[in-house]
């Protein structure tokens, strides 16, 4: 396997590649084990930036990624190897794809999908842009927070973008696109505010 190094003007070799993921290449042109370049237990990792800790791709066997990512933490089941939250249900696509109650869905479909989620907690979102909706279903490694427990929408002129979490298995079940308000409406709103506010101003 080929290392990659060059020579600087003052003489001093430094290393551009690290021989593999399972070491982080330092600002300083040295290649540190990820099992220390972030945390412990850590198999494989980015470069390490200045004055920062490298981000964490893969936990070393017997251990998963913490929700937040800033640790691997014990699989806690004897002879596991490799650990997962749960499983998700994953779909992309219109109502009938992906936006109906999937409570009954039992099995996979050529749309419904169920994946393992080794780290994170299972989402589900509606996308609004310029009237055409794509509601979609997954594992996301974002920690399932309780402002999202709930749909939250956010909108900008002319995308509007509604998401909710859950933590559990097979969970992100409920019908999608019922909540928050058109985005018509919303854009309208928007701009009515900003007409108003060059009025006053």
């Amino acid at each position: 396997m080929k290392v990659y190094r060059l020579t600087n003007a003052d003489k001093t070799t430094r290393c551009t590649k690290c021989i593999s993921k399972s070491f982080s290449l330092k600002t300083n042109g040295t290649c540190v084990s990820c099992s220390e370049a972030p945390f412990a237990n850590c198999a494989t990792c980015g470069p390490t930036p200045s004055g920062g800790k490298a981000k964490s791709d893969m936990c070393s066997e017997g251990f998963t990624l913490q929700d937040d990512k800033l640790a691997c933490v014990s699989c806690s089941i004897i002879g596991c190897g490799l650990c997962a939250h749960g499983k998700c249900f994953e779909c992309r696509g219109n109502g009938t794809d992906c936006g109906n109650e999937l409570s009954n869905v039992k099995e996979e479909t050529a749309n419904v999908k169920l994946i393992d989620c080794g780290v994170g907690d299972c989402w589900a979102y509606t996308t609004e842009t310029l009237g055409s909706i794509t509601f979609s279903r997954g594992c996301s490694n974002e920690t399932c927070s309780p402002l999202y427990e709930n749909e939250n929408c956010k909108a900008v002129p002319g995308k509007k973008e509604c998401k909710q979490c859950c933590r559990g298995e097979k969970c992100n079940t409920w019908p999608l696109g019922a909540g928050g308000t058109g985005l018509i409406a919303t854009c309208f709103i928007i701009k009515l505010s900003n007409i108003l506010y060059m009025l006053m101003n």
